[in-house]
């Protein structure tokens, strides 16, 4: 026993270290499309009165990351660094970096650490000791798991209490104990509140129910109708409604979220997750051994294997069906894939035990795990020193301050992957007057106000930075990411006299857009590959923070989109660097 808690946490100080390695990737600038989502909705609960008002997740998260931002203000409030609530204010808007540290600290850290011990439970509940320590280990270097860890979003504190809920699942299936239930029902309520789709864990706590009122040889009524099965539900509804109150008393908009996020989900096929998702999130080791595992539960019995795979089954059948590709979705199934690899392992293990000497089966057993733990490993600490270097849109943003004069007109097409540079004061009181013209007010005036005084009384560099759009979009501009529109389509290059383009491609150079002028002069590209590579890169959505695939990431320097600068001035403009 003593041996086992060693081992558990070196492997979560290995899992600890991972997950921290570069957790600062690209602060004070924002680079996970997700993360300015979740930070600023817990930032802004106080001010709404704990109303969400979007309700694409559930407020467990949210109500958490907005009591850490109340203690950084108290403690901060005591050391005089904010002496009015103003000044917390203006830090949020100016340098968000500590609220971005306390949110990926405390969710994809913490909760990440804190699901290798769960996962260690899941396989020594189901299984033994041994295929707890092993399962522990190999999600602690498993390469998705390690990545989504270094970001502020739901995905990986859900997938701690999911983890749990099964956990806790298989202890109604062995006692059935009332207590045994309410701890279920207070694991699935957390989990649920802080994803919807932790509902689909209900499904192997009732096969664990059943499987229990069967051995004791209840009749069918009295399964269907448990006081224990009712209470579970109750004390699990209630802890929901508890986090989530404003489901009920903003039912309105809780009901057109729903309407919203069902027009984006879809049919994503059998094989991607799969191939994608799974093989490149845990690597070959893990992802064979894991079918090794399978196999083997066709030897097991039905019970046990019932409740640990029903809810994967059922999760990658709403993957295929109703979801989309996103790689971290899979992130649901990756500790029961985990716990089969786990296994497979022990089983090999036991195979060295039965027929060589101690020193003979120790060598054997350092050359498995490594051999499984190797490719995703790798992929974790490549990734890491990724996240802790310098992102291409930082680069880029360096080195137009560095050549391109102060005040000049600059088109970026696409507003996410835009290097990271100043809008000029002119510009600000655009938006300003955009605000007061759509008679808007609260968070978004005073968060203007902030950056309009920050930026007159502020020395520094700044830019008329125009972005592109279609004239149909102008309904639907984000004031402080996407304003003003340029539309090329329209002459909207001439009109507003750029001189700049900035394009900012997820992948390898592709043809130039139609709409480039001709007299266009590319100035400078900021590459992430080492050297030009051969192959069409496709990962829009994960190279926001980093790339997923090995082939992808592996011929990297940096995080960050591929950036070209074109000159569309009238004449040759000589640039510091020489270029």
């Amino acid at each position: 026993m003593k041996n086992s808690t060693r081992l558990l946490i070196f492997i979560m100080a290995l899992g600890f270290a991972l997950r921290i390695w570069g957790i600062d990737f690209g602060l004070p600038y924002l680079f996970h499309a997700d993360e300015t989502h979740t930070v600023n909705l817990s930032a802004s609960l106080g001010y709404n009165l704990l109303n969400p008002r979007i309700f694409w997740k559930p407020a467990f998260l949210y109500n958490l990351i907005a009591f850490e931002y109340g203690i950084f203000f108290l403690l901060g409030k005591i050391a005089g660094v904010f002496p009015t609530l103003q000044s917390f204010k203006q830090l949020f808007v100016l340098n968000p970096t500590p609220f971005y540290l306390i949110a990926r600290i405390s969710t994809g850290v913490f909760f990440g650490t804190l699901t290798i011990p769960a996962v260690y439970l899941l396989g020594e509940r189901f299984y033994s000791r041994r295929v707890g320590i092993l399962s522990a280990l190999f999600l602690a270097v498993s390469f998705i798991h390690v990545q989504n860890s270094h970001y502020a979003a739901h995905d990986i504190p859900v997938l701690f209490f999911i983890v749990l809920t099964v956990v806790s699942s298989f202890d109604i299936y062995q006692n059935g104990r009332r207590r045994d239930y309410l701890i279920t029902a207070v694991l699935f309520g957390l989990a649920v509140s802080t994803k919807y789709n932790a509902a689909l864990a209900f499904v192997p706590v009732f096969i664990a129910h059943i499987l229990s009122a069967r051995k004791k040889r209840l009749p069918l009524l009295q399964i269907i109708f448990s006081k224990n099965l009712f209470l579970l539900a109750f004390v699990s509804v209630a802890v929901f409604f508890i986090i989530n109150p404003y489901v009920i008393i903003d039912f309105k908009s809780f009901i057109e979220t729903f309407r919203d996020l069902s027009a984006v989900e879809g049919y994503t096929g059998f094989g991607h997750h799969i191939s994608i998702s799974l093989l490149q999130g845990v690597g070959w080791g893990i992802f064979i051994a894991g079918i090794a595992g399978l196999v083997l539960l066709f030897k097991a019995p039905l019970g046990k294997s019932a409740i640990l795979l029903s809810l994967p089954v059922l999760h990658y059948l709403h993957l295929v069906f109703f979801s989309q590709h996103h790689e971290r979705y899979m992130l649901a199934i990756i500790p029961f894939w985990i716990v089969l690899a786990g296994l497979s392992a022990d089983r090999a293990i036991g195979f060295f035990v039965r027929r060589y000497s101690k020193r003979l089966t120790a060598a054997l057993l350092l050359a498995l795990v490594l051999l499984i733990i190797f490719p995703t490993c790798k992929k974790s600490i490549y990734a890491d020193s990724l996240f802790s270097g310098a992102d291409t849109r930082i680069l880029a943003a360096e080195w137009i301050e560095a050549n391109i004069p102060n005040g000049s007109r600059i088109l970026v097409d696409n507003t996410f992957f835009a290097p990271c540079i100043r809008q000029s004061y002119s510009q600000l009181k655009e938006k300003d007057e955009l605000i007061r013209n759509k008679g808007l007010t609260g968070l978004q005036k005073q968060k203007l106000d902030i950056l309009i005084e920050a930026c007159k009384e502020e020395e520094g560099l700044s830019y008329d930075i125009f972005y592109l759009g279609e004239p149909d979009q102008e309904k639907n501009v984000y004031i402080f990411s996407s304003y003003p529109r340029a539309y090329p389509e329209e002459g909207g290059l001439k009109s507003n006299s750029i001189e700049y383009i900035v394009l900012a491609t997820s992948g390898r150079q592709k043809s130039l857009p139609e709409w480039l002028p001709e007299k266009a002069l590319l100035v400078k590209t900021i590459s992430p590959y080492k050297s030009e590579v051969d192959f069409r890169d496709d990962e829009y959505i994960s190279v926001t923070a980093g790339p997923f695939t090995g082939k992808n990431l592996f011929t990297r320097a940096h995080n960050g989109p591929l950036i070209r600068i074109y000159s569309v001035a009238t004449k040759s403009i000589q640039h510091k660097d020489g270029s």
